[in-house]
């Protein structure tokens, strides 16, 4: 996959705080070694420099189609492993230690929701209940087409910036903006 540097450079400097940061240990694709590293996950990109507030990340990670498993033993407590079990055969996995129980916690829930599949996994859910609650007889989506069109809706959709957070700059808050279209 091709990224655009000067954006995603341009993203990994926003002035909006990231979603989750702190310190984590990288494992080295050339030997058995933990790096330290600071990390920052912006919406699905998980960033990482050699310290904090260096300029320039030294990688991203982009963790759409991902699954975040935790891997501890004995010898390697607080980690877990970001792999890609429909990626392409021989695809890289990402071995990662936190520095505690709680850090590791936080990290692993932070990163497994950090997809656009889990945002419209969440969006099917709550459609569900909405469909459930008889508040409306249509979807936010449905009031948004019949209003505008269905060449509106599906811009909305199929265009570059995901409809639920056109505009926010936050991704937390996201899903709350699709009752109010």
């Amino acid at each position: 996959m091709k990224l655009h540097e000067t954006s995603v450079l341009g993203y990994s400097r926003a002035a909006a705080p990231p979603d989750r940061q702190g310190r984590l240990y990288k494992k080295s694709e050339r030997s058995s070694a933990y790096q330290r590293r600071w990390c920052e996950l912006r919406g699905n990109l998980l960033f990482y420099w050699e310290r904090q507030g260096d300029r320039e990340p030294l990688g991203l990670i982009l963790l759409e189609g991902c699954t975040v498993e935790l891997q501890e033993s004995a010898t390697e407590p607080f980690t877990f492993e970001i792999s890609y079990p429909q990626g392409p055969p021989g695809h890289r996995a990402y071995k990662m230690a936190a520095e505690d129980q709680a850090s590791m916690e936080g990290w692993v829930r932070a990163l497994s929701t950090a997809s656009f599949d889990y945002l419209r996994a969440l969006l099917m859910e709550l459609e569900g209940q909405y469909r459930a609650s008889g508040a409306l007889g249509t979807t936010p989506l449905e009031e948004r087409a019949a209003r505008g069109g269905l060449a509106g809706a599906q811009a909305g959709i199929e265009g570059h910036q995901p409809w639920w957070s056109a505009g926010t700059g936050k991704w937390g808050q996201s899903i709350c903006q699709i009752f109010t279209l």
